[in-house]
């Protein structure tokens, strides 16, 4: 490790220690949280408090921990509560980062929690968690990739074990029951349980809110209102209709289920903005919540957390930028911008061009690609990978493109011809290229890292050489990859260069950066949803730049290139 990866990464470890210290001195959890209530008005009945079992009690000590992880931080999870912040490796994948991370609770029955990590090649593993890591997993399935969501949903039918919910990106619900086995497969075939709730772009398991001993569900949709699915027990129709419970939560980028924080036997909510600041909503018991309380900030650090609502979304989590000298950068996304510190990984050959191909090693992060001479090397294995680029003269790596949760590459050739090359996981191997279309040479640029238009599926966006930019929505089917182009925007020629850094303020959707001539970067932050593909207006990326000054926006052309 170079001497400036490890003092990077000591820097940004001490600023999340801060950051959890400073939630205390600033508005610390133990006081800002009232002391429970027997019964409450607003419509909730009135029952016995009683103490929900936490799912995420890592320490034992009977409360649910935040669980989150950042996006440079590979495999690692951070656990914090009032002010401790300590390193929680979890070991099921220690060489790759999971898509997601799930706070189950206790399925097998033993009373320790229990957490499934989710690669983006769709395995799913159960491991018990610990205060020092996850043990190995006691069962792993695959196939799971056909879904944008999974969620722990609670206990949905009363039998006293947690459930899962999944959702397919069309819109499609399952029910996954647990089924009281201590060994192999923890649930039940799939069941079928809803449709329709593609429109959601978070979907969040919160508990039992209303002390009924039924888990319940919590929706968001792209207007910014909250919706309440009440359980009702059943295994068949596990939900009662949705109630409009709150409008404006749009301002957050995550919300996450927190389980029950003031003892009050009714389950509650955290909520995240992309200014990192971190709020409490207590559970009124029906649903609604009471105002909210500030709970710290800072928090622009956290790509994800265990629970949290939104898709996890794969791809680059950053941006890697090439020096002069060859000296590959890479800055982590935050929610309020590009990381300016960097960490060091090694070294790009020269007379290359930089390609960052989401996810094509079957792992939640992007590899560096090398392309020139009629070759294509993945840099950190120093192999080749396979195929006929002797015609080739643009390589884009935008993720899965064919629905089967392996990254894969899109290339062009000097006829404009486009063709899709569908990966096998192993970072170098790709399948026989398979024609898209042609008059593709009319672009300047392709790039693209995961969902932009809120339909979960990989998308390509191009840049025209006349400045228009367009999208192509992904279809996730090998044969017809993309739909018909749309036009989102012009003027884009203003930018010397264009890249997707995939989800830069951590509301599950992929978006874009540009860099003009005065090295300045500006962020485009995707605003669609279910299939529309629209931007916020730009936004110049701040803090520390590269080149070592602080604060503005500083001359990002330190990188000739970048991806």
């Amino acid at each position: 490790m170079s001497t400036h990866t490890r003092r990077d990464r000591s820097r940004r470890l001490r600023r999340l220690a801060a950051c959890a210290a400073f939630v205390l001195s600033a508005s610390g959890l133990a006081t800002a949280l009232p002391a429970a209530v027997p019964g409450e008005a607003g419509g909730a009945t009135a029952h016995a408090a009683t103490t929900l079992k936490p799912r995420t009690d890592v320490d034992g000590d009977g409360q649910n921990d935040l669980l989150f992880r950042y996006a440079s931080g590979g495999g690692t999870m951070w656990s914090t509560k009032y002010v401790r912040a300590q390193n929680y490796t979890y070991y099921g994948y220690p060489a790759s980062q999971p898509k997601d991370v799930i706070g189950l609770g206790n399925v097998r029955g033993d009373g320790r929690p229990e957490v499934l990590q989710l690669t983006a090649d769709g395995r799913l593993s159960l491991h018990t968690a610990t205060a020092s890591g996850t043990l190995a997993p006691t069962w792993t399935g695959t196939g799971w990739q056909i879904y944008d969501r999974v969620v722990a949903a609670d206990d949905l039918n009363r039998d006293g074990r947690p459930d899962l919910i999944a959702r397919t990106p069309a819109g499609d619900l399952y029910l996954y029951k647990s089924n009281g086995s201590s060994t192999g497969n923890p649930f039940s075939t799939r069941a079928k349980v809803g449709y329709g709730w593609s429109g959601y772009d978070q979907l969040v398991g919160a508990g039992d809110l209303d002390r009924d001993g039924v888990g319940d569900v919590l929706a968001r949709d792209r207007s910014g209102y909250l919706w309440y699915y009440k359980g009702t027990g059943s295994s068949t129709a596990p939900f009662k209709s949705r109630v409009k419970v709150g409008s404006g939560w749009n301002s957050f980028t995550k919300i996450i289920a927190q389980g029950d924080q003031n003892h009050d036997g009714k389950a509650d909510l955290m909520t995240l903005k992309s200014t990192g600041d971190v709020y409490y909503y207590l559970s009124n018991g029906n649903g609604s919540f009471q105002p909210r309380s500030t709970w710290g900030n800072g928090w622009w650090w956290m790509a994800r957390a265990v629970n949290e609502g939104g898709n996890p979304v794969p791809g680059k989590h950053g941006i890697t930028g090439v020096n002069s000298s060859g000296e590959l950068h890479f800055h982590a996304n935050r929610s309020d911008g590009l990381d300016p510190s960097y960490e060091t990984s090694g070294t790009f050959p020269a007379g290359r061009k930089l390609v960052m191909a989401t996810g094509i090693d079957g792992s939640n992060q992007a590899a560096v690609l090398a392309f020139g001479g009629g070759q294509l090397t993945n840099v950190k294995k120093n192999a080749p990978v396979t195929g006929d680029f002797s015609t080739t003269n643009l390589v884009s790596g935008p993720g899965d493109l064919t629905g089967d949760g392996r990254g894969d590459l899109v290339t062009r050739d000097t006829a404009g011809v486009l063709w899709l090359r569908a990966g096998n996981g192993t970072g170098t191997g790709f399948a026989a290229p398979v024609r898209v279309g042609s008059g593709w040479g009319t672009y300047k640029a392709l790039v693209g890292s995961g969902d932009v238009n809120g339909d979960s599926r990989t998308d390509l966006i191009a840049q025209a050489t006349d400045g228009n930019l367009y999208i192509y929505p992904g279809t996730g089917s090998a044969t017809t990859p993309f739909k018909s182009r749309q036009l989102i925007g012009s003027g884009w020629n203003t930018y010397n260069t264009i890249a997707a850094t995939g989800d830069q303020n951590g509301d599950g959707r992929a978006d874009v950066i540009g860099r003009d001539g005065y090295g300045k970067v500006y962020v485009y932050l995707a605003t669609g949803g279910s299939g529309t593909a629209t931007f916020a207006a730009r936004k110049a990326v701040q803090g520390d730049g590269p080149d070592g000054e602080v604060g503005g926006n500083h001359n990002w052309n330190v990188y000739p290139q970048i991806g």
